[in-house]
């Protein structure tokens, strides 16, 4: 039996599970994801740089998104790798809606 949404299971709302199997799964996750920051601090600072740019472009595309308005991703990277002092070499020119965009952006004024 695959994936199925929570409402859908035959025991909903009732749910119970096996705690030692629960927590085996989370460990994993949690050896995982150590595993992955290891990785990433060997990339060195640029690799980390790039991974936190494409973030922050992907909340940017998708908060302009949630308000009906989309965005020109390009420009949008351009516009936050400015604001955060990063050098790209060939950032094209972002307009100043995008600009207003990222300025607006939580993460980036915070």
């Amino acid at each position: 039996m695959g994936l199925i949404y929570s409402h859908r299971a035959p025991d909903w709302p009732n749910y119970t599970w096996d705690r030692t199997t629960f927590s085996a799964d989370l460990a994993a996750v949690h050896f995982r994801r150590g595993q992955l920051f290891v990785a990433m601090a060997a990339l060195g600072i640029e690799a980390r740089q790039e991974s936190d740019l494409s973030d922050l472009v992907q909340d940017v595309l998708k908060s302009s998104e949630i308000e009906g308005e989309h965005l020109d991703a390009q420009q949008a990277r351009s516009s936050i790798a400015r604001r955060l002092a990063l050098e790209y070499a060939g950032l094209e020119h972002s307009s100043r809606e995008i600009a207003g965009q990222v300025v607006g952006t939580q993460k980036l004024v915070a």
